[in-house]
């Protein structure tokens, strides 16, 4: 089993050096053959329209850096590449921000039951405006099925050039490709799109209302 750790961040903003510090730490003490990390940057300067480098653990894709659409951007080219033009072998891919940090072996424990279960999509489960249920991008676990299924379909996804079809939300319908008049976040659109052929497996009950004590869990302290 392999796992592919996509980390969220950006090479023009200095606050978030601290956040990669610590993820590098993770990194270089890591000694599973099982994980491989990444950061995943955007920059409309690169040569190439993506470019990866061993050397300091980066996926680089040829885009603006934003927040909208760029994440979204960003996440989709390069799993579209770790998918059909890398090298890379993969089973699963964990889609995850800067200020994320996980303990390895709880975290290989859960993507081993997800494995053994044959679960596609998995993460912590939230609701856009209390209403569609989607799997939050500070912790997003997709089998390679499910990455393979988000590219083939990633077309559906309408982001980027938003259009006003209703101002009361709560009769809206949430069909696939409907823009709500503003933008929408990428793990919402990913979200939207994965729950019409994955159920989600909610890892909620891991995190204890106790901030303390999430760090004997695999996943999330937020640093705010």
């Amino acid at each position: 089993m392999s796992v592919i750790i996509l980390i969220i961040s950006s090479y023009d903003k200095p606050e978030y050096i601290g956040y990669k510090e610590r993820w590098l730490s993770t990194i270089h003490e890591n000694k599973n053959p099982q994980l491989r990390y990444y950061f995943l940057e955007a920059n409309p300067s690169l040569p190439n329209p993506i470019e990866i480098s061993e050397n300091d653990y980066t996926i680089r894709v040829r885009e603006e850096e934003s927040i909208i659409p760029g994440i979204l951007k960003k996440t989709l080219k390069a799993i579209q590449y770790l998918l059909s033009e890398s090298n890379i072998v993969f089973d699963y891919i964990y889609r995850t921000n800067l200020s994320t940090s996980i303990i390895e072996p709880n975290f290989i424990n859960f993507i081993d039951k997800m494995k053994r279960e044959n679960i596609d999509y998995a993460g912590n489960r939230e609701f856009a405006w209390k209403c569609f249920p989607f799997v939050s991008g500070s912790g997003m676990v997709l089998s390679r099925d499910a990455c393979q299924y988000l590219c083939e379909e990633s077309t559906q996804i309408v982001l980027w050039e938003p259009q006003l079809f209703a101002t009361d939300y709560s009769t809206l319908h949430y069909t696939m490709g409907i823009e709500l008049g503003y933008q929408w976040h990428d793990d919402v659109c990913i979200g939207f799109l994965l729950t019409q052929k994955y159920s989600i497996y909610d890892i909620s009950y891991l995190y204890p209302e106790n901030m303390e004590n999430r760090k004997e869990h695999f996943q999330i302290r937020w640093k705010r």
